[in-house]
């Protein structure tokens, strides 16, 4: 299957010479988009931090793999970093999930390369949404912005001397989460299955759940070697232990919002009698406290409306 997709999407040239490149080499125009910031993750590996947002970058003699990409209007950017890095066109795209922050360069990349992603990816791109929580409308992509490849569990992907693990994981984030392991790098991206800068957020509007998130994430603590380096979708690197004990937070906040719920409170009352104080810390990213309440509050709404208050 992979060959006959190759065939109706030829790359322009193979990459040449792209490790003995540095970064000095590649003269930008007046006129050019300012590339994002790379770090090297290993002498074939980057990491573009790309307006908040972490995209993993393969580079070799196979091309050019982007581990996803950014929003529409950022692809600009991406595209001056690819050029930086002795690349002209992108051969493969993996999505960790379908929420347009990490799949909006799939609009202009898709054109040009090979997108790969779990099944309930392309079944949520191929759809107009609304997603009432989050207040936003997501229209379908056009049939070359969709994904080519889909899998179910797992999926094996060989590419610039690295094996490259794509594994499903339990619903949390979204129902089409999958983490990236870079097996001889030791690298792995999980996507949005974790904030290493503050609270998770959770889309339960296709298929996410509070539960299904730290499941997820144990999923991994399981999966992975202990010493590998974490590449979340939003934030810092972290640690294997740092992860663990998100996930420990994770399940915390969710028994404690639970409990709260059996007794009648609402999320409002929750917000003001302290909940989850003791997580305060995590308030610093995108999301505070009392947004952390009122997503698990309406997450469990969502999953069964008869838990609320008089339900």
């Amino acid at each position: 299957m992979l060959n006959i997709l190759h065939q109706r999407r030829r790359h322009l040239a193979a990459l040449v010479g792209i490790l003995l490149i540095p970064f000095t080499a590649y003269s930008r125009s007046p006129a050019e988009p300012e590339p994002f910031p790379v770090v090297r993750l290993a002498d074939h590996l980057y990491k573009i931090e790309a307006d908040g947002n972490s995209v993993i970058a393969s580079v070799g003699p196979d091309g050019f793999l982007l581990c996803d990409v950014v929003k529409e209007r950022l692809t600009p950017r991406l595209r001056a970093n690819i050029r930086e890095l002795g690349g002209t066109t992108v051969r493969l795209i993996i999505n960790t999930h379908w929420h347009t922050d990490h799949t909006g360069g799939n609009l202009l990349f898709g054109k040009e390369a090979l997108i790969i992603a779990h099944e309930n990816v392309r079944q949520r791109l191929s759809e107009d949404k609304y997603l009432k929580f989050w207040d936003e409308s997501h229209p379908a992509y056009p049939p070359h912005a969709l994904p080519d490849v889909v899998f179910r569990e797992r999926m094996t992907v060989h590419f610039n001397g690295e094996t490259i693990d794509l594994i499903y994981l339990p619903p949390g984030h979204t129902d089409g989460d999958v983490v990236v392991h870079f097996r001889e790098a030791n690298v792995l991206h999980v996507g949005d299955c974790m904030f290493s800068n503050g609270f998770p957020a959770i889309d339960f509007e296709t298929g996410g759940s509070v539960a299904g998130f730290a499941d997820a994430l144990d999923r991994i603590a399981e999966l992975m070697p202990p010493d590998v380096r974490i590449v979340t979708g939003h934030g810092p690197d972290v640690t294997m232990a740092e992860l663990r004990e998100y996930a420990r937070m994770v399940r915390a906040s969710l028994r404690s919002v639970c409990e709260a719920m059996a007794r009648g409170l609402d999320a409002a009352a929750m917000q003001r009698s302290g909940l989850l104080s003791e997580w305060a810390a995590y308030g610093h990213g995108y999301f505070s406290r009392e947004d952390w309440i009122d997503l698990i509050y309406q997450s469990l709404l969502h999953e069964n409306p008869k838990t609320g208050p008089g339900g």
